[in-house]
């Protein structure tokens, strides 16, 4: 999208996902590397869903994409719905994702053009 290449999104891009912020699964995991739980599963999550179309959406907006996605046949074994419950990590680490998606997208932006002007 950030070259104005076409875009595909496999299936009718209603699907929806459980998207995080890097930063916040890192600061997740720092947290639970230094307590002294032990055995757990813990879902690093938002507890929340984004379909494909609004993360298109997004980040359409955010660099300013003109052109319309191309749909797709749905990808063989593709989940639909993927939303994590994160209560573990809630009650257990007392963390609560502070990064939504769309904040995470711009940062994600900004990142890549600060590091895209140092490189060149």
């Amino acid at each position: 999208m950030s070259q104005g290449k076409p875009v595909q999104i496999h299936g009718n891009g209603k699907q929806y996902r459980d998207f995080i912020y890097v930063e916040d699964v890192a600061r997740a995991n720092v947290l639970a590397l230094t307590t002294d739980i032990q055995d757990e599963i813990i879902n690093v999550s938002t507890n929340s869903r984004t379909s494909i179309n609004d993360l298109f959406e997004v980040l359409k907006e955010e660099l300013n994409y003109k052109l319309k996605p191309k749909y797709t046949a749905p990808r063989e074994g593709d989940i639909e719905k993927s939303i994590l419950n994160n209560g573990k990590l809630i009650s257990m680490l007392h963390f609560t994702p502070s990064i939504d998606v769309e904040s995470g997208i711009r940062k994600m932006v900004k990142h890549r053009k600060e590091s895209r002007k140092t490189c060149a």
